[in-house]
């Protein structure tokens, strides 16, 4: 899914990379496997450890077990609350309502409803789609991306990693997520043809300038696409900023998943998606899941 901009290529270095160097982030096995061993050596009160990505998955997984089986409803409310204590982001309210609307199954494994996401994307259903800002419109000087009285004009030519053409085109380049903040413009796009519906990249513009602040990857495995009829779109993303740290949220019918970083620098806080951790258990079990 998110791909995006800059306005020179000399601006986009990144870490010491090249744009045209920059990889997908994938959840590895090593990854995964470094954070499962971690998981299941841990109990129900251990979410007070340093590791924020840790402290999310023992609380979903606290949280998880003690509904069982069915659907997550209410009990969510606890784990949503977390999230927003503990990193300091407040889940959008159809972020809630899609972990809310979660259904376990009797082996942990978690689905979620995906028809309603595909409706949440602002804008011309044939044209542009758009999600945080006001309107996503092409015009002869580049991709206005608008907020109030505030606008962004984003030009193809300047974003070496987005290859899917010479001119901006709403098939090829996806629905674009975005937020405007005081002087700040994070943004994105829902990559549409080579990795359909995955989150990709994010970057953050200076809004007078243009310029390139910093960009990152993410992780591309924490929401897998469905594809299918319903296509990239069955995804959906918003970028939301609270304080001096920037969120983007993801839901599809196979997860809930989201990536906190420092407004700063772009610096990974936390990333959470019930997708790694079906089937893992802690080493105790919650209250009211296995106790006798």
């Amino acid at each position: 899914m998110i791909h995006a901009m800059l306005l020179t290529v000399a601006f986009f270095q990144f870490a010491g990379v090249e744009c045209d160097e920059m990889m997908h982030q994938e959840l590895d096995a090593d990854f995964l496997a470094a954070l499962h061993k971690k998981v299941q050596k841990s109990d129900p009160e251990s979410t007070h450890l340093e590791d924020n990505t840790l402290a999310l998955a023992i609380e979903w997984i606290r949280m998880r077990d003690l509904v069982a089986e069915g659907r997550i409803g209410k009990k969510a409310n606890t784990f949503l609350g977390f999230v927003a204590g503990r990193v300091g982001v407040r889940p959008p309210d159809w972020w809630s309502k899609g972990v809310r609307r979660g259904v376990i199954s009797d082996d942990g494994r978690v689905g979620f409803i995906s028809r309603h996401f595909r409706n949440l994307w602002k804008g011309d259903k044939t044209g542009w789609q758009f999600s945080g800002v006001d309107n996503v419109v092409k015009s002869t000087d580049g991709l206005v991306v608008e907020q109030g009285a505030k606008k962004i004009i984003l030009k193809k030519s300047d974003f070496c990693d987005l290859q899917t053409g010479a001119k901006w085109d709403a098939q090829e380049d996806g629905a674009v997520a975005a937020a405007i903040r005081d002087d700040i413009c994070i943004v994105g796009f829902q990559c549409a043809t080579e990795y359909p519906g995955t989150p990709y990249l994010i970057y953050c513009l200076d809004m007078k300038t243009g310029k390139l602040i910093w960009k990152q990857l993410l992780r591309r495995g924490l929401i897998p696409s469905l594809g299918g009829s319903g296509g990239p779109f069955w995804n959906y993303i918003q970028i939301t900023v609270d304080g001096e740290r920037i969120a983007v949220w993801s839901g599809n019918g196979a997860t809930m998943a989201v990536e906190v970083f420092h407004k700063k620098d772009g610096k990974q806080i936390a990333m959470f998606s019930p997708y790694y951790l079906d089937g893992i258990q802690l080493a105790k079990p919650a209250k009211g899941k296995g106790a006798k």
